[in-house]
């Protein structure tokens, strides 16, 4: 900042909050009060501490919500944010697919322990009369045995 309090660069430095340290002590009281409800203290003990949680999740986006409408943030802050948040997204994607990914690819390629077979099609087939896809005929065909 220069002598006039106006900013020289296009970044918005965010003034010190105390918002964020109350909020990890808030989030670890409820962490003892839930573990202590679970063990001894009544359900009511809890309600304290949750309510003063929402009351500084409330306060702290109050702080965020007067920034983003005072001016603070131009037009290269705007994009970092945007920027950020699509980035944020696709990660978020990116996650799925690969839980999709691994789900797809342990279902549909069999392993050599399952002898090279599908699972539905080891149950749906696997009757008496027809012992080669059988989940008993397994171990045979491995060698196991």
């Amino acid at each position: 900042m220069d002598r006039a309090g106006v900013s020289v660069h296009p970044f918005h430095l965010v003034d010190c909050s105390p918002w964020p340290i109350l909020l990890s002590f808030a989030m670890l009281s409820g962490a003892i009060s839930v573990v202590s409800w679970m063990n001894i203290v009544p359900v009511l003990a809890a309600a304290p501490v949750f309510g003063i949680l929402l009351v500084i999740l409330f306060l702290w986006w109050r702080d965020v919500i007067r920034e983003a409408k005072g001016g603070y943030h131009t037009t290269r802050v705007q994009r970092g944010i945007l920027i950020g948040f699509l980035l944020f997204l696709l990660s978020e994607v990116m996650l799925f697919v690969s839980f999709f990914w691994a789900f797809f690819h342990s279902s549909l390629s069999p392993n050599v322990e399952l002898a090279a077979l599908w699972l539905h099609i080891m149950v749906s087939f696997g009757s008496k009369t027809n012992s080669k896809h059988s989940i008993a005929a397994i171990p045979s065909r491995c060698g196991a045995t």
